[in-house]
C-alpha cells in the first residue's frame, strides 16, 4: 500500500468571484505555503485549483481518494462557515462534492476530509491514472451560521491510496537451484534430502 499527496500546482477560473490572500497572487502558491492562507467573508463565490498528478507504477491500483481542507473561521468566537469542497475533472465536472462544517477552533486550523472514495463516480468503477492525472478542486462558502466571520483555509490537498503488486524476485544460485515467486525450480544434478553419510 502507498499513500501519496497531490498538492495544488495551478489556478483555475473560478465560478463567481474569489477569495482573498494573505500574501501573493496565486491561490495554488499560497495554499503550498507554511503560514499563509486565502480567506472570504461572503458566500457563493468560490476558487479552483489543479493538482500535481502521481504517475503510478504498472500494476499499481487505487484504492481511494480523499479530498482534505485545513480551516477555521475567524473574527468569531463561536460562528460556522458551510464549505463546499468539489472534486473535479479538468473540465470542471464534479465527481463528489462534501460538504464541512469549519468552526472557529482556537484560531487553528483543523482538518476536514471528504469520504474516501473507492469508486470513481463518473464510471461506476475503480480510480484510474487518467482521473488523476486532471484533477481539480471547487471551495466554496455556501453559508455562514450568523455574525460577520470570515472563513480562513490554509491548505488543500488530495490523498491517492494504492495497492502496489508485490515484486518477482529470483534468486538464482550456480547449483540450478531457483526460487521465482514462490516456486523453487530444482535443474540438474543431484537432490539430497537429509545429512550425508
Amino acid at each position: 500500500m502507498a499513500t501519496y499527496t497531490l498538492v495544488p500546482n495551478e489556478d483555475h477560473s473560478p465560478d463567481a468571484g474569489t477569495w482573498s490572500l494573505s500574501t501573493g497572487s496565486d491561490i495554488f502558491d499560497v495554499l503550498n505555503q507554511s503560514l499563509q492562507y486565502v480567506h472570504h467573508n461572503t458566500t457563493a463565490q468560490d476558487f479552483r485549483v489543479g493538482f500535481l498528478s502521481q504517475v503510478l507504477d504498472t500494476g499499481e491500483t487505487i484504492d481511494s481518494i480523499q479530498a482534505c481542507i485545513t480551516a477555521h473561521t475567524g473574527n468569531t468566537r463561536s460562528e460556522t462557515a458551510a464549505v463546499l469542497v468539489a472534486v473535479e475533472k479538468g473540465n470542471n465536472a464534479d465527481y463528489f462534492t462534501d460538504t464541512h462544517t469549519v468552526t472557529e477552533n482556537g484560531g487553528s486550523p483543523a482538518t476536514y476530509c471528504s469520504a474516501a472514495e473507492t469508486v470513481n463516480p463518473a464510471t461506476s468503477a475503480a480510480w484510474e491514472q487518467a482521473a488523476i492525472d486532471g484533477l481539480r478542486m471547487d471551495v466554496e462558502i455556501t453559508s455562514f451560521s450568523g455574525g460577520s466571520p470570515t472563513c480562513v483555509l490554509y491548505e488543500a490537498y488530495i490523498t491517492v491510496v494504492t495497492t502496489i503488486p508485490p515484486s518477482q524476485t529470483t534468486y538464482t544460485s550456480d547449483d540450478q537451484v531457483t526460487l521465482s515467486g514462490g516456486t523453487l525450480d530444482l535443474k540438474n544434478g543431484n537432490t539430497i534430502i537429509g545429512s550425508k553419510n
